[in-house]
């Protein structure tokens, strides 16, 4: 069988029904040599998720299980406390969800953005599910600290994408480095039309060291594909959310407001805009339906333009 390995996004060739390529295995495990699709419908997948949303505490409402890796059999199994992978359904009214995920996540790879490690699984039933490695596990038993900006909030005040920036020079141990991370991230998620990167969503992790930081991102997608518009940002910036624009993105929130250097915020913008071709050529190699590719692609050109 011939396919676009659902980790990769490689071409992949093998007599193996469901075939990965062993480059996408091993990020799962080094011993690795196929994934066995989840022996769960879709519907058994959701229901379960109900039973795991206490021991998960993750925010988003897409339907999540969490489970661990059987390398010998090459699976994987629910877990509801030891879990290392959250497993996400098919969103039960919106389109091809994990399916949009992934590619978001790729997407941020190619543009030079740690994410959590991800890729889909196959299903009995010929559909995808989305698995992520939790990125607050160290092997079976150690859990790193992880909190969300919005728990970091003083009560009563509003999450603004000013009050975000506090909260990291407040919060990290190289607040610099993470305002350029903050940046980077901020415009990638325009570009891709992210808009539910609300305070919930940004996560501060705490590494084996102490050392806290910006956590590598997971549970993104460009939310114009399952119907969500509006605000181009899901956080207030300057009073405004509704259109951003190259003066707001470049000038008011990388310079005045995170402090970067002028040359070294041109070079983070221009890197990211370098990539729109690569971008492009792998939306067009994903898993989303043939509107979905064009629409993305569509909303990246404009987005891309826009910042030029």
């Amino acid at each position: 069988m011939k396919r676009i390995c659902p980790i990769t996004y490689e071409w992949i060739e093998s007599n193996d029904a469901n075939p990965f390529d062993p480059k996408g295995l091993k990020q799962l495990s080094p011993h690795l040599k196929n994934l066995s699709p989840l022996q769960f419908t879709q519907e058994q997948l959701r229901s379960l998720s109900q039973e795991h949303k206490e021991s998960l505490q993750l925010c988003g409402g897409q339907p999540k299980v969490s489970m661990k890796l059987e390398v010998k059999s090459a699976e994987f199994s629910p877990d509801p406390r030891r879990g290392r992978y959250v497993i996400k359904a098919q969103h039960p009214t919106l389109e091809l969800v994990p399916e949009n995920e992934s590619i978001t996540l790729h997407l941020a790879n190619i543009g030079e953005i740690k994410t959590a490690p991800f890729g889909l699984v196959d299903i009995e039933d010929n559909t995808f599910a989305l698995w992520t490695r939790r990125v607050d596990r160290i092997g079976q038993a150690t859990k790193l600290g992880l909190r969300s900006l919005a728990s970091l909030l003083p009560e009563g005040e509003e999450a603004t994408t000013e009050t975000l920036i506090e909260l990291i020079n407040e919060h990290t141990t190289f607040p610099v480095r993470e305002r350029a991370i903050f940046y980077q991230t901020f415009l990638f998620n325009f570009i891709v039309s992210n808009t539910e990167m609300h305070a919930g969503k940004w996560q501060l992790l705490t590494d084996k060291n102490g050392v806290t930081g910006i956590a590598p991102l997971f549970g993104i997608r460009n939310t114009a594909l399952t119907g969500i518009c509006g605000l181009e940002s899901s956080l207030p910036l300057a009073d405004n959310g509704s259109r951003l624009d190259k003066s707001t993105l470049y000038q008011y929130l990388a310079i005045e407001r995170l402090q970067l250097p002028k040359s070294y915020v041109t070079k983070i913008s221009q890197n990211m805009l370098s990539h729109a071709i690569a971008w492009k050529l792998a939306i067009d190699r994903s898993y989303l339906s043939s509107r979905q590719k064009f629409d993305y692609q569509q909303i990246l050109t404009e987005r891309v333009n826009r910042l030029r």
